[in-house]
């Protein structure tokens, strides 16, 4: 991030002392004008990513049967989808600090920073994945649903997620570092297009899980199983005793909030296990769950990695209530989604042309998906900003907590908001 000026309403003129609708209008101007370069780079990755999560709704749209077949498969996947994004995003917005600090060198050369940080991003993703296992059974015995074995469900979490590993660590690195060696801003493109990446890969490497299962359902798969679960406990305690290194720090940080947003995601993938049915009557709206999903996350983690960067340079404060600066920035936010769920309804109609997606007709299904996208921008602005103003209270570093606690709140935000909004419609 560069320490930008703002400019002042008017020459001579006391900001404060303006009407509040001048203010507002003030501001207004001097966010589209000011902020021009950010919203040219986070528009660009939020539209390529509008384009995978698409892509990731049509193989959601297309796998929920077989995952329904799987009980408590689908239960994981939205804890999955964040956690992917969770870790990634955040390993991203550490390495984007630690860039703007000097504290790395832009470099693909593997240093003693990456290792730490490659290592402790790898154990948070599997530590999770097991978590999400444990929790989905706990859920479904609890609430007397249909489940696969907790070993079976283990094998399907923990070997998506190898799957999916090796290409989120590279990924992650190639384009925080590439972006900045070019002059980018990471805050503005390396969330958005990590999260997307983790979306992109995680359902398919969850769906291969699945078919390996299959062919290895018995006591192979159970004893895969249990190895890859001892290790997964191996590497967590060999890190967490490592005192005083980064990763045990960040781990230390991090852990219980990661898990604390697999429990979350419980709920979230709980409630669409249960009305999985109903979305698959108005299958445009499936297929646009995972786009809401890592949009929303998306638009909130751009505001969560600026304003941790901006606290660090001294440009805000992130204090209880947002200064003119941070409400400029949430208000990029919100610009920003005006630009990407529309263009998102548009293209998933366009879809329904030629694929066979059931909607409630062009313009209701236009005017929802205008409404959700407005709440969910929003709803992702208060929310960035207030956990980031609570990391801060607590004297947490926000690179580490935020946006874990955001995209996973914010799924669950997703799929209320979406029910809500498709039952007083009178959809379902």
């Amino acid at each position: 991030m560069t320490s930008r000026k703002w400019r002042t309403p008017q020459e001579g003129t006391s900001y404060a002392s303006l009407p509040a609708w001048r203010r507002f209008l003030t501001d207004f101007r001097s966010v589209l004008r000011e902020g021009k370069s950010v919203l040219k780079e986070s528009s660009s990755a939020l539209l390529l990513s509008v384009a995978a999560d698409l892509t990731v709704g049509i193989a959601l749209v297309g796998f929920a049967s077989l995952l329904l077949d799987f009980p408590g498969t689908l239960i994981m996947v939205p804890g999955a989808l964040a956690a992917r994004g969770n870790v990634y995003a955040t390993l991203a917005s550490r390495l984007s600090t630690a860039l703007h600090l000097g504290e790395v060198e832009p470099s693909l050369r593997m240093n003693r920073w990456l290792r730490e940080n490659i290592r402790v991003s790898l154990v948070q993703t599997l530590t999770i994945s097991a978590a999400l296992a444990v929790f989905a059974r706990a859920a479904a015995l609890l609430l007397d649903l249909p489940s696969l074995s907790l070993l079976e469900l283990l094998f399907i979490s923990l070997v998506g997620t190898i799957i999916s590993a090796a290409v989120l660590l590279g990924g992650t690195s190639l384009i925080t570092l590439g972006s900045f060696r070019r002059g980018w801003d990471p805050d503005n493109i390396s969330s958005p297009l990590i999260t997307t990446i983790g979306d992109f890969i995680t359902l398919p490497s969850m769906v291969a899980a699945v078919y390996l299962l299959i062919h290895l359902r018995g006591t192979l798969a159970h004893g895969v199983a249990v190895v890859l679960g001892l290790s997964v406990l191996f590497l967590l305690l060999d890190t967490l005793r490592r005192r005083g290194s980064s990763a045990e720090e960040v781990l230390s940080q991090s852990l219980h909030v990661l898990l604390v947003c697999a429990l979350i995601s419980i709920v979230t993938g709980t409630l669409l296990s249960a009305r999985a049915e109903s979305l698959i009557g108005y299958s445009i709206f499936l297929l646009l769950l995972p786009l809401l999903n890592g949009q929303s996350g998306n638009l909130g983690s751009i505001l969560s990695s600026r304003l941790s960067t901006a606290y660090y340079l001294g440009l805000t404060s992130l204090k209880r209530r947002m200064d003119r600066f941070s409400r400029r920035e949430a208000a990029l936010i919100i610009l920003l989604s005006f630009i990407v769920f529309p263009l998102a309804g548009v293209i998933a109609l366009s879809l329904s042309t030629i694929y066979p997606l059931t909607h409630p007709g062009i313009p209701l299904t236009a005017a929802l998906i205008v409404l959700i996208g407005f709440l969910l921008g929003v709803e992702a602005s208060l929310l960035s900003y207030n956990l980031s103003h609570m990391a801060v209270r607590f004297s947490l570093n926000p690179d580490n907590v935020v946006i874990p606690l955001l995209t996973t709140l914010m799924d669950l935000a997703v799929m209320g908001t979406l029910l809500v909004i498709l039952s007083v419609a009178g959809l379902i």
